[in-house]
């Protein structure tokens, strides 16, 4: 079944903060996701990371061959996301509130001309050709 929010998590050889930053996505109340940990070429404790979490389905990771920026790992998660929405978190960023995914989700349901941006993490539905933009609260799509 196709998972409602795609998250993408790109990394590199930070391992310690990766942890926290996984774990804070499977605390979130919203369970309708999957998780796309992109590996920019790290060294193999970040497998070992990601492993830690198994047998969850909704993870899964990706392993570059070769470094390259941030944007291009995330860019290699977007084409494998099958969720109709799309989010970013870095690996030394963490979810903070439990329960603003499915706040996010019910916003752009209810609303679909809104969207929320909050700092690095980006909301837009999949497939659209711009990126809704705003402050730190909801804002109406330009």
């Amino acid at each position: 079944m196709q998972p409602t929010v795609s998250v993408i998590l790109p990394t590199y050889d930070r391992p310690r903060f990766l942890k926290e930053a996984i774990q804070s996505v499977k605390d979130q109340t919203f369970s309708d996701w999957e998780l796309i940990v992109v590996d920019n070429a790290s060294g193999p404790e970040t497998k070992k990371v990601v492993d830690s979490f198994s047998p969850d389905p909704r993870i899964c990771y990706l392993r570059r061959n070769r470094p390259g920026t941030a944007a291009t790992a995330r860019n290699q998660g977007i084409t494998e996301a099958r969720g109709r929405y799309l989010a970013f978190l870095d690996d030394d960023e963490v979810c903070c509130d439990s329960k603003r995914m499915w706040v996010r989700y019910h916003y752009s349901r209810t609303s679909p001309n809104f969207s929320i941006r909050r700092r690095l993490r980006r909301w837009w539905e999949k497939g659209t050709s711009h990126i809704l933009k705003g402050a730190r609260t909801l804002c109406r799509a330009t």
